[in-house]
């Protein structure tokens, strides 16, 4: 069982990391983009990125895991959310979260 533990989210880090696109982000448009999360609040727009959703996302999984027995879907969709933080954080804009234009 702990070679489970370790291959099966090295795989999913790896997968979607090669292909997740890899630092394709510019930071002149990430806030024109239709499918990124942006929220307006008083005339401003916040961008939320998704290595920080997913960040959320591995940490409840991080504590079902601790409050659990190992299992392998579980740790397969933890390595998941690792590979999309690695990915996310390898833009140069990963942590502007405030838009300079708002999308119309």
């Amino acid at each position: 069982m702990n070679g489970v533990v370790v291959v099966i989210p090295s795989f999913a880090i790896l997968a979607f990391f090669l292909f997740g696109g890899y630092g394709q982000g510019r930071e002149e448009k990430v806030c024109n983009r239709k499918t990124n999360l942006i929220i307006k609040m008083n005339n401003t727009c916040y961008h939320i990125h998704h290595w920080l959703i997913f960040l959320i996302l591995g940490t409840f999984l991080m504590v079902y895991l601790v409050n659990n027995n190992n299992n392998t879907y579980v740790l397969c969709a933890l390595g998941f959310c690792f590979g999309a933080i690695i990915q996310g954080l390898t833009y140069r804009d990963a942590f502007q979260f405030i838009c300079s234009q708002c999308p119309s």
